[in-house]
């Protein structure tokens, strides 16, 4: 009896997830866990020194100021003093 309820119980639960195998990364396994974070860390400050420069960048192209210079005349010496 308590079987059979447990049987309907369990056709009546209908969600079934689709759970996919995670991939290991090939290249990075036979690497030691060191070596792995040493290469995370470096790919890291590239992405990071990237936003720097777009940052970087992007505040430049607001600047609309350009100066112009005037060609600088040689001073002369009042011969008077």
């Amino acid at each position: 009896m308590q079987e059979l309820q447990e049987l309907e119980e369990k056709e009546a639960l209908t969600f079934r997830p689709q759970v996919q195998q995670r991939q290991k990364n090939e290249g990075n396994s036979r690497l030691s866990v060191a070596e792995r974070n040493r290469i995370w860390q470096e790919n890291k400050e590239k992405k990071l020194e990237l936003i720097k420069e777009q940052k970087k960048d992007d505040g430049l192209e607001e600047c609309t100021f350009q100066p112009v210079f005037a060609t600088k005349q040689p001073m002369q010496r009042n011969s008077d003093l």
